[in-house]
């Protein structure tokens, strides 16, 4: 399985790549081609969350 990680802080995708084991192919956004800021336009981090894989999903058809 693929996943997209939501972040370009590599600290916290290694502590989940340590936490997932080797089942899960864990990617940062910029080793999938995205290098802008995804916006957190909402008041919760669970909107915010939500906004950012969604935003992933649309354009590489990935989950994140």
């Amino acid at each position: 399985m693929k996943l997209i990680f939501a972040t370009s802080n590599y600290s916290k995708i290694a502590e989940i790549k340590s936490r997932i084991g080797a089942k899960v192919e864990l990617g940062s956004l910029e080793e999938n081609g995205i290098f802008e800021d995804i916006p957190e336009p909402f008041e919760t981090f669970h909107e915010n969350a939500l906004n950012k894989a969604r935003y992933v999903y649309n354009r590489l058809k990935i989950s994140c």
